[in-house]
């Protein structure tokens, strides 16, 4: 009985030693969940799905904060395509937002129907200011890509580095007509009938772009797919996304003050295109390299076609954390 009783007493006071060292010793530790939220930059009402860096994770408690990343989709895409790259980021230390890009709900369309890069470029600048005090690294996929390029070439100062998926640097597309052979999109989407020819059918348009762009058996998860053609179905939403491309065949006068075929990035820069890729070939960003003054790295994502932070979430998220702790640590 004596023994039974001194057992239980030394059990007792183990179980506390441990859970004290739970609470007070181990490292502060929690998962983030996304949460949503808007805010107004250049004349619009952005909508952006934001993930906190993990308490604990990464960066030392006494270590210099770093700058916000921001992430912009290309087409057909939401922010949400960005779930288990910003779960990476979050896991590594860092806060990021996925940007609904203008005129794909919830973010406002512009009244005056402008689409053109250098719109897209102010979009990018407005929300490093509003998200960023002033200074993020910035992550863009294919229109999302375009939108970052142009903003890196206007206000370098404001980027300490850049990431881009599935679009190589200006320098590597300038009059090359030979682009419109494996993006015909590009040529088609201009027909009075593109509207209609996108949204016909259940959107069987947009199935069709995943089959052909991504890498072959890559399947959008149902879900995801369910709430893209939702999201294409609002009144409006189809002409305002194919505004992106409207907008190619711009004036020049339009143009002027975007990235150019000539444009030097100072900053350090991540580019990445999926081996697969149907509509721009992995070929394309070995000229790229010329366009990147400061540090440059090219990764060609293995297995993957046009989406490769949808096909290979893990390779992508691995590769973009790597190079962050590599090259920005600290925010200013």
């Amino acid at each position: 009985m004596h023994s039974n009783a001194m057992l239980k007493s030394l059990m007792r006071v183990s179980l506390g030693w441990f859970f004290v060292g739970v609470l007070f010793v181990s490292p502060a530790y929690s998962v983030q969940e996304s949460i949503e939220g808007t805010i107004k930059a250049h004349e619009l009402e952005f909508g952006y799905i934001e993930y906190k860096p993990e308490r604990g994770a990464g960066a030392r408690a006494d270590a210099p904060e770093r700058p916000v990343v921001l992430l912009f989709h290309g087409y057909p895409e939401r922010a949400g395509s960005w779930g288990e790259v910003q779960r990476a980021l979050s896991a590594a230390g860092y806060h990021s937002y996925a940007i609904h890009m203008r005129g794909y709900p919830p973010t406002t369309a512009p009244a005056d129907g402008d689409y053109s890069p250098i719109a897209l470029q102010g979009d990018v600048l407005a929300l490093i200011d509003a998200l960023g005090d002033g200074r993020a690294v910035l992550v863009g996929h294919d229109w999302g890509a375009t939108a970052v390029y142009n903003a890196a070439a206007h206000a370098p100062e404001k980027v300490p580095a850049l990431v881009t998926l599935a679009i190589p640097a200006p320098n590597a597309l300038a009059g090359d007509p030979t682009l419109l052979l494996s993006a015909p999109h590009f040529l088609y989407y201009q027909f009075p009938w593109a509207e209609w020819m996108v949204a016909r059918n259940d959107f069987a348009h947009i199935d069709g772009i995943y089959e052909s762009w991504a890498a072959p058996g890559y399947v959008l998860p149902v879900d995801d797919m369910k709430d893209l053609k939702a999201t294409l179905a609002q009144e409006g939403v189809v002409g305002q996304v194919l505004g992106y491309y409207w907008a190619i065949f711009s004036s020049e006068e339009d143009q002027k003050g975007a990235a150019t075929a000539q444009t030097i990035f100072p900053m350090p820069s991540l580019l990445m295109a999926g081996e697969l890729d149907g509509a721009v070939g992995a070929d394309r960003f070995e000229v790229s390299k010329e366009a990147f003054s400061g540090a440059y790295q090219l990764h060609v994502v293995k297995g993957a076609g046009h989406f490769p932070q949808l096909e290979k979430p893990e390779d992508v998220s691995s590769q973009l954390v790597e190079f962050l702790n590599r090259y920005v640590m600290v925010a200013k």
